[in-house]
């Protein structure tokens, strides 16, 4: 009898599942590319790039703003440094293309980590990824040049580490210098660490109580878990900031309740947008599989998925949250739904056209530097900038939140009102008196106690609606978006 000839390791990857995952990250790409709102317009960018700038020329951390004479000089620290620096080498390269690249890298990478995830929780590919092509419309809530990708997928290898855990692959080793990483790139390492907690405390008592099923591990064994989160900790002081910048994501959820009621990620989960229904139909399609197959749970997956419900439901940029913890959980519970699927010859030639047409694909459709830079054109006050510039060099600006960090970017020597860094703003007031004139309530008061001289504007609105009808002030600027006013002489 001859044997068969053994496949070769590149027939082996050029499976049809390879083609749906490449499938799915071009889809991915598509969602990012061509969106309505695009997210290379994303505000925060800017002054992400501005503190970037000024720690690879000074060499020196951010500890005080200098970005503005409002908060001119008062305490200030740089909490997501570290993830700043590929944002900023990219756009100093590459301009705007860059800026595309890194966030397209971050986030195809996180898709393929949730898909992992799904695989190693579930062993079903048509189930992991089912689940993930949930997961990718989920992550569009923010998938943007944003620093936040980082902290994402810093979760994806703390869930990679503790999941695999359970199947005796050890790589706890891994977590200190990880949550290392993590708390020099986002504030989003609290999450990690509550995560990392809750698991311990799972696992650390017995516990079967209807379909919830846990076995308490050994005393040594969860005296080593305790001895990892303890050298975890310590490693979190390893930063240019030590305490404070621990301490900063507590000072977020605790004493910045004006950022979490103006700034629109914020709000609570809207049933209304796509978005929001597809939480909803995530939610009753895990009750339903969950009636149907009554499978079991461990405790440590319960509070995990219950943690992450009340974050995404409570605040809508957790939705990326639950498109990373839920689609392991959901993948699990489609495995036995879909039954067993019947082996098929393989046909790698076929597949690995098709891979190289959505590779042909995605490398035609990648957006050219000057489509790119349009969409910022049109976004932010790009024409105004030689009226900007021309003004006094004691000029005060009060200008829109969303184009603080631009202006700050793109005129360096003018110090703005604020900026999207929104912290230091709360803290000292100044968030609360730019919400105030927002709406038209007490502006020529506010006005007068900052000595403005000018305001930059977006057209329309109750606040330059009123500017337009007040003697004291005058339209010195218009285009198609902006309107850039001074104030009269005084008498």
């Amino acid at each position: 009898m001859v044997p068969s000839p053994t496949p070769n390791p590149l027939s082996r990857l050029l499976i049809f599942p390879a083609v749906l995952i490449a499938a799915l990250m071009a889809v991915v790409f598509v969602l990012a590319a061509f969106n309505t709102d695009p997210p290379i317009t994303d505000p925060d960018v800017y002054w992400h790039l501005t503190n970037a700038r000024h720690l690879v020329t000074t060499h020196h951390f951010i500890r005080a703003d200098t970005d503005t004479f409002t908060v001119n000089g008062h305490p200030w620290i740089n909490f997501e440094w570290l993830s700043e620096l590929p944002y900023y080498y990219a756009f100093l390269h590459f301009g705007e293309r860059g800026l595309f690249a890194v966030m397209m890298l971050l986030a195809e990478a996180i898709i393929l980590g949730i898909f992992l995830l799904a695989w190693l929780r579930s062993h079903e590919i048509r189930a992991a990824l089912l689940t993930t092509w949930i997961a990718a419309l989920l992550a569009t809530v923010s998938l943007a040049p944003r620093t936040l990708l980082f902290g994402w997928l810093c979760l994806i290898a703390e869930l990679l580490i503790l999941w695999t855990y359970k199947e005796n692959k050890n790589y706890t080793w891994a977590l200190p210098p990880l949550f290392f990483l993590w708390i020099n790139l986002h504030g989003s390492w609290l999450i990690g660490f509550v995560f990392l907690l809750v698991f311990i405390a799972a696992n650390s008592i017995t516990v079967t109580w209807g379909s919830i099923a846990t076995t308490a591990w050994p005393r040594p064994e969860r005296n080593k878990w305790l001895l990892i989160t303890a050298l975890t900790f310590a490693a979190l002081f390893l930063n240019p900031y030590g305490w404070r910048l621990v301490a900063y994501p507590l000072d977020v959820a605790f004493q910045q309740k004006l950022t979490l009621l103006y700034v629109e990620e914020w709000a609570s989960l809207d049933f209304h947008l796509f978005r929001g229904k597809l939480m909803l139909a995530v939610l009753l399609g895990m009750a339903a599989l969950n009636l149907i197959r009554r499978r079991t749970w461990l405790l440590a997956d319960l509070l995990l998925a219950s943690i992450t419900i009340y974050a995404a439901l409570t605040y809508s940029r957790f939705l990326f949250l639950a498109a990373i913890v839920l689609s392991p959980l959901l993948a699990l519970d489609l495995k036995d739904l879909l039954g067993h699927q019947a082996a098929k010859p393989n046909k790698p030639l076929i597949n690995a056209a098709a891979i190289a047409i959505l590779i042909f694909g995605v490398a035609h459709l990648y957006p050219t530097q000057t489509r790119l830079h349009a969409q910022v054109a049109a976004v932010f006050p790009e024409a105004a900038l030689p009226a900007i510039r021309a003004l006094p060099p004691n000029a005060r600006i009060l200008n829109f939140y969303d184009w603080g960090g631009y202006l700050t970017w793109n005129i360096p020597t003018r110090p703005v009102f604020l900026d999207g860094r929104t912290d230091i703003f709360v803290h000292e007031g100044i968030m609360k008196d730019y919400a105030s004139v927002l709406n038209a309530n007490q502006v020529f008061e506010i006005l007068d106690r900052y000595r403005i001289t000018h305001v930059l504007f977006p057209r329309g609105g109750p606040f330059p609606y009123l500017l337009l009808h007040s003697p004291q002030w005058h339209l010195i600027y218009e285009d198609p978006q902006t309107q850039l006013f001074a104030r009269q002489p005084l008498p």
